[in-house]
Formats: C-alpha cells, structure tokens, sequence
C-alpha cells in the first residue's frame, strides 16, 4: 500500500464519502471533498485533479498489498460512485500477512525501550496486539539492544504524566530540586523527554509563569489539579524549543553563540560520526587534528560535554567557554594534585 501520508489522507476521505450512500459522488465531487479536508486540516488549498481521483479509486480497488480490495463500483443512472457492499470501509480492512510481520517486528523493537513495557498505556496496547493479532512473541535472538536505564522511583510516573498529557490536564505536583526546599507547583504538563538516561518533565509552571523542566526522579507526588478548566498549551514545540541547545537547559537571556574547539586526529573521527549537535561542522582539517564549529546556546550540558573529553580537544571560541572550561580543568588538575 501507498506510503504517501496525503495519498492515504484522500483514500480516507473517499472512503468517507463513499458510505454517504445517498449522495452523488463523481470525480468532481470527490476532489471537491478533498480538497476541502486538506484545507480544514492543513491550510493549504490543493485543487486535485481528476486523474488524480482516478488514480486514487484504482488503487483502492486493487488487492492488498497494493490496495484494499475496495469494491467501488459505478452507477450509471445515477452517474455516481458507490460501495457495492454498504458495510466496507478501507478502515476495516483486515491486516495483511506483510503487514502482521512489520507490526510483529515493531513491537519487539519497542519491547528493548528500557522500562517502556512497565507503563500502563505499553502494556494494554502490548497485551491487544499479542492476544488479538498474534504478534510480539520473544524473538529466538536479541537483535537491537538499547541501553540499560538504572530503575529508580521516576519510572512510576511515567504513566500518569503521559495520561495527563494526552487528556490536556493540570497537575499538582510536590517536587524536591538538590539545592532547595520541596515545593509544590500547578502545572500544565506538556512533553516527556529523555536525555542522558534520565526522564523530565517539559512544563508551563502557572505559579512562575514560565516553562520549567522537572527530573522525574526528584517528584514526591503527583494529582490532579482542582480547575480541571484550567490548561495552557500556548505553541509549543519540543523541535523548535531544543533545537539550539544540547540537553534540555536553555538559560535565560543568553544568546546562541559559534563555539569552535578543535580536537585530536582521533577524538575528531568519533565527533565526525557522533556529531554533538545538528550544527556541527569541520572547518579545518589536518594530521594534527579537525577544528569544529556549531552554533548553540552555551548551557551546562554543553560544559560537561566537552569537559569529559579532557585533553584530547581545546575549545577556542568564545573566550568565555574557554575560560570556563579551562578553569574547571585546572580545579581538577589541583585536586589530583593534592593527593600527590
């Protein structure tokens, strides 16, 4: 079948119309309607053609794994489409064999997400699809293996956090930050997100009218806020937010910068194939070493990135990232200095 994602849309909707069985649906008409949809869901006002519509029925009509094995036929009186068995819809066609084995493979890829088989929603849809379809028995041997996150009392909130999310509700929650008191917060909670094997939360703190990021593991309790009409979701988006920073810590008021360091012959190969950020790029290359350029938002994570390649690299610009970096070297250095 078709992995056109707006070829499947117009399928849809076709499908849609062809149940409105006393309705008159030609090619003019079904083009009409998608367009219409389109636009209702995207904006954009493509005008689709009749060749297009014709193309759309034929494969509809082919059987899987081409099509659907749709029986639309065409009524001559009426000069119009129909459905020759009023009950089909393409959404209840039933799964091919290709498409059990996709669906079986998927489910044991997502079986090696560390922990994902210990919340809730995984484990009523990994219960559906093995007892109904038959899919996501144990493979004979491990293929793909992710990395091991150590169980801590954060994983328990994996899936009241996820609930909250999808149903657009506002929480309470009593968190406990390393440097300060354990304070209580109502929150619009908007993303879950890994980073360096630990979850987070992604927020909108109606308290500080800000976004916050809490660690999972410093959570003490979570409920369900009173104002259950109270939620705010503004235009967020994980993409644009975190795609000028590595991690998740974006300091106030500091603007993105060029940092350029320059690395080792064999440090630089392993930055080359593993880059630190989508920005990345070489802009000097030797038998001495690679000099790197990316343009990020200077934050702690940043920091501990380049600190824990040591000496093999040298980070040369902006001279506040190099004096820092440098410091914290040389604190290191004295220490080990110290036991001597």
């Amino acid at each position: 079948m078709t992995q056109n994602p707006q070829a499947f849309f117009r399928y849809r909707i076709i499908d849609s119309c062809l149940q409105q069985r006393y309705s008159v649906w030609n090619h003019e008409t079904l083009a009409t309607a998608c367009t219409d949809a389109v636009y209702e869901m995207e904006g954009d006002r493509d005008e689709f053609s009749r060749s297009t519509i014709m193309r759309d029925i034929k494969i509809m009509r082919a059987e899987p794994p081409i099509g659907f094995g749709a029986p639309i036929a065409w009524d001559r009186q009426r000069k119009t489409y129909y459905y020759t068995d009023p009950s089909f819809s393409i959404l209840k066609s039933p799964l091919s064999k290709r498409d059990i084995i996709h669906l079986q493979k998927a489910l044991q890829l997502l079986q090696q997400v560390p922990h994902l088989e210990e919340t809730a929603p995984w484990q009523q849809l990994s219960t559906q699809l093995k007892d109904q379809l038959g899919v996501g028995q144990n493979p004979e041997q491990t293929i793909i293996q992710f990395e091991a996150s150590p169980k801590t009392k954060a994983l328990k909130w994996l899936a009241p956090l996820y609930d909250a999310i999808d149903q657009k509700a506002s929480l309470i929650i009593r968190y406990s930050p390393f440097t300060e008191e354990t304070q209580q917060f109502t929150v619009s909670p908007w993303l879950l997100k890994q980073y360096n094997r630990r979850w987070f939360l992604i927020a909108w703190c109606k308290d500080l009218q800000l976004i916050r990021t809490y660690a999972l593991d410093r959570i003490n309790s979570i409920r369900r806020a009173p104002d259950e009409s109270w939620f705010i979701r503004h235009d967020f988006s994980p993409e644009e937010r975190y795609q000028n920073v590595i991690g998740l810590s974006i300091p106030e008021e500091v603007e993105m910068v060029e940092v350029q360091f320059w690395a080792t012959p064999l440090r630089a190969k392993y930055i080359t194939t593993k880059p630190l950020h989508h920005s990345q790029r070489i802009i000097e290359s030797n038998e001495k070493g690679s000099l790197f350029e990316m343009k990020v938002i200077p934050n702690i994570e940043l920091q501990q990135i380049l600190l824990s390649f040591g000496p093999e690299i040298e980070v040369l610009h902006p001279i506040t990232l190099r004096e820092e970096i440098g410091r914290q070297l040389l604190e290191a250095a004295r220490k080990y200095e110290d036991h001597s």
